[in-house]
């Protein structure tokens, strides 16, 4: 928030670090709207009306334009597997075809979706369609789904929050439906892990829970008990 961006972007907006953002989604997305600086455009993937509504009132304060990524009407998916993705991104300004990232699940493809959009309108930086496509490709992210080992596979994902498990969850449904899923878990004293803990319950066959992996770390027995 100290410089002064040539766009403002904001991802997906869950709940978390509520001790600090707020407790409902507007006050978060009311937070989240405080890197909007005047005259700076803002693109967001969020498509909550709540929270739209607070960056719209954000932007219009501001005299910046909002701009939403709208999966349904800008993604194409064309494939999604454990080892990435590919998929059209059509905008009004352009599209941009057989687009490739090595990052798994869906919610990657609409995160590389907004990163398109902000080079589309970074105005003063002009992107060729060639160097989008090549810096996707490359892009890596470890620890979200990072395949460990393949046989048994062991996938690694730092979901701290009740958005991240439900996206690494879904993930797997989807991908792997076959598979039972074990999990080795610890969790920080300030996550909310009774909804993580139903997440859990609901998905995984078996739970190991990790004790004082951390000094943040909530007691084992918590998560367990839950």
């Amino acid at each position: 928030n100290l410089v002064e961006p040539l766009i403002s972007v904001i991802t997906s907006i869950g709940y978390d670090h509520q001790q600090f953002l707020g407790n409902d989604l507007r006050q978060i997305a009311r937070e989240k709207a405080g890197i909007i600086k005047k005259g700076v455009n803002c693109i967001t993937n969020n498509t909550d009306p709540m929270v739209l509504e607070e960056l719209q009132t954000a932007c219009q304060s501001r005299s910046s334009r909002l701009k939403t990524l709208v999966p349904e009407e800008n993604i194409e998916v064309l494939r999604i597997d454990l080892y990435g993705s590919q998929f059209n991104a059509i905008f009004s300004e352009t599209s941009f075809h057989d687009l490739e990232i090595s990052l798994a699940g869906y919610h990657q493809i609409i995160n590389a979706g907004l990163a398109v959009l902000a080079m589309l309108n970074l105005g003063k930086i002009p992107v060729k369609e060639t160097e989008i496509k090549s810096g996707l490709k490359k892009a890596r992210w470890p620890a979200r789904l990072q395949i460990i080992t393949e046989n048994p596979l062991v996938l690694l994902d730092v979901a701290h929050n009740i958005d991240g498990f439900e996206k690494v969850f879904n993930f797997i449904r989807l991908n792997l439906p076959a598979r039972p899923i074990r999990v080795i878990a610890g969790l920080a004293k300030d996550k909310d892990y009774e909804k993580i803990a139903r997440i859990l319950s609901e998905n995984a066959s078996t739970v190991g829970i990790i004790r004082n992996f951390s000094e943040r770390g909530m007691p084992a027995e918590n998560l367990k008990n839950e």
